[in-house]
């Protein structure tokens, strides 16, 4: 895995090339605007990355990944399987980190500790599933497709949700991000989310005007969790939570106002906190691999500018950020 530490503080790439970014390499491979590739001539021999002029994507997805073992692969492989979910190569993959930190919580038992932090509430047990799929919460899963059903909603990576946890008491869905919401961030060719099916729920939980934000990605992906997922926790008689997670630079970035959208209430509302919370925990308890899952975090990139200069995924001072309940 190749972090901060092992990477390039600045690249400057020939016309129509992109040099590896791993230090001491000189290997360039042609280069053209568009998706990192997972084959063809755009890959470093030596280092077994696909090149890019901002990031790079493994060879094997599992050398992006911390959690490799057999029943580690098994529950990732079922949770994978029909979503189209296929970005775990790429360093700048939010499911890779997503995998990294929420499976290495939830084996080790730090996962309710933690929650409770960001709920602000007692945690008294939990369950989890990755994009849809989870041993233990069979009976959340219909209610996710029932969620699906009564939005029209094709079932996809989209509407399987990265991360959810059910406690006795909450349906609590993880929006994970690695950057801030921006107007115009709309990837070229995505289709915008558009309900087929106009349901009073929407109106009883997103506000008049919530159509205007969907001119930005991440907001619009938002508030599909925010109508589903809340749909999905009333099926089940749970309290309703939105965990957005993202790095702590991020946090009030401009165009961040998604949660104008968002009618908040009693059993529903919007939690937000960061990954450097993980970091901060994991150094404060016992916990297996906690040693792991800080040096990972604290040496992961955020791929490289558009001038050259390499970037830190996560800010990780000491000085510790509250996180905010809504």
């Amino acid at each position: 895995m190749y972090g901060v530490s092992l990477l390039q503080p600045q690249v400057e790439h020939p016309p129509d090339r992109a040099v590896c970014p791993v230090r001491g390499c000189g290997v360039s491979a042609p280069w053209e605007p568009g998706p990192v590739p997972s084959a063809g001539d755009r890959r470093c021999p030596l280092h077994r990355i696909f090149l890019s002029r901002t990031t790079f994507r493994y060879e094997r997805e599992t050398d992006n990944l911390l959690w490799t073992g057999r029943q580690d692969l098994a529950l990732l492989g079922a949770a994978r399987k029909g979503t189209g979910e296929r970005s775990f190569g790429l360093d700048s993959s939010p499911g890779a980190v997503t995998w990294n930190v929420f499976r290495w919580l939830e084996s080790t038992g730090g996962l309710a500790l933690l929650l409770e932090e960001w709920l602000g509430e007692t945690v008294l047990e939990n369950a989890v599933a990755y994009w849809g799929y989870g041993s233990r919460n069979h009976e959340l899963l219909p209610s996710l497709r029932r969620a699906r059903i009564a939005f029209a909603e094709p079932e996809s990576d989209e509407t399987l949700f990265p991360v959810c946890i059910e406690t006795s008491s909450h349906f609590v869905v993880v929006a994970p991000r690695l950057g801030p919401i921006n107007i115009g961030d709309e990837a070229s060719g995505r289709k915008r989310w558009a309900p087929e099916r106009e349901s009073d729920w929407l109106g009883e939980v997103l506000m008049p005007d919530w159509r205007e934000l969907l001119d930005m990605r991440l907001a619009a992906a938002l508030l599909r969790i925010w109508a589903l997922g809340s749909y999905a926790a009333k099926l089940r008689g749970l309290a309703f939570v939105l965990l957005d997670i993202s790095p702590r630079w991020a946090n009030g970035a401009a165009g961040e106002s998604f949660e104008s959208g968002l009618r908040i209430a009693e059993g529903r509302r919007l939690a937000k906190a960061n990954w450097e919370d993980v970091y901060d925990f994991a150094g404060q308890a016992p916990h297996p691999d906690a040693d792991v899952i800080r040096a990972y975090l604290g040496d992961k990139s955020a791929g490289y500018s558009l001038d050259g200069r390499l970037r830190r995924a996560f800010s990780l001072d000491p000085a510790r950020t509250a996180t905010r309940v809504s």
